[in-house]
């Protein structure tokens, strides 16, 4: 076997083997639940009951809507590598009144609720 065909061989299993199941995973799971923009889901009204965590996907990231009585907010989040499952951008304690309307004291509850919808 020629030095040419074990570097397309090689380069194959590394880039195109990969790349194919990536599609494969992203053509499956893309018609398994349909999602409402997230413009139109700003537009609801708050949901009765317990809160809710929404995602959208756009490729490798989204957005994410937290919806309670209380409030609502939406965030953006991206796929992690290595050790990290998922990235999302969260307001900081000065700015989650700012940013959420919601009270600073619901704070921990809301992160940790997003945290298990997450994973």
């Amino acid at each position: 076997m020629s030095i040419l065909v074990k570097a397309k061989l090689i380069s194959l299993l590394l880039f195109g083997i990969p790349a194919l199941l990536w599609v494969a995973y992203l053509l499956i799971t893309s018609g398994k639940k349909e999602q409402k923009p997230v413009a139109a889901q700003a537009a609801e009204q708050p949901v009765q009951g317990a809160p809710v965590v929404s995602f959208t996907t756009e490729g490798r990231s989204g957005q994410f809507t937290y919806q309670s009585q209380e409030g609502r907010f939406t965030s953006y989040w991206e796929f992690g590598g290595g050790d990290y499952l998922a990235i999302l951008y969260l307001p900081s304690e000065e700015q989650w009144e700012a940013k959420t309307g919601l009270p600073l004291a619901k704070r921990a509850e809301v992160l940790d609720l997003i945290g298990r919808e997450t994973v």
